[in-house]
């Protein structure tokens, strides 16, 4: 198995730590911008609404996938390994399944939700068909989310390493 040195694992730490916090805070602006899309007051206003994820994700989806590789290359190159640490594999695989998610639930909701506010403006938050992948967004959207914040919350605390000395007996 390869090794990086100190600095470089620092190096490959930082841009990990960079990617997966622009990674979560555009996930939680989705969150806030999609839950107050019914507040808006124009049809100029709700088209905006829906076409802020487009902004958003040119910074979401290469933190994404900035992530993903750094924590790939942080197992491989550091002593953690890819299957070592049962932290470890709760992220890799909460990272490939945000993939699974965010692909074939979320961005499909989202530019139907948009085709929808394009065609009506207004009127289609009062049609059912939108109401209802509205609220299964802000679902799948919240539940995303918090398996994106569990897996931050594993990576720093890291329940599951083994303790030592004093802290094993208390």
């Amino acid at each position: 198995m390869a090794r990086i040195g100190r600095k470089g694992r620092l190096w490959l730490r930082a841009f990990h730590i960079f990617f997966m916090a622009v990674f979560v805070a555009g996930n939680i602006c989705l969150l806030v911008i999609f839950a107050f899309t019914g507040s808006a007051q124009s049809d100029g206003g709700l088209q905006a609404m829906y076409n802020i994820p487009d902004m958003l994700s040119i910074a979401i989806a290469p933190c994404a996938v900035g992530t993903f590789i750094t924590g790939l290359l942080l197992s491989w190159l550091t002593p953690w390994g890819f299957f070592k640490h049962k932290w470890v594999v709760y992220t890799l695989a909460g990272t490939i399944l945000s993939f699974l998610i965010y692909f074939p639930l979320i961005l499909p909701m989202t530019n139907k939700l948009a085709s929808l506010v394009d065609a009506g403006g207004l009127r289609a938050l009062q049609n059912p068909e939108y109401t209802s992948a509205w609220n299964r967004l802000i679902i799948i959207q919240t539940v995303y989310l918090l398996l994106l914040i569990s897996m931050v919350f594993v990576s720093v605390i890291k329940p599951w390493r083994k303790r030592e000395g004093a802290e094993a007996t208390s």
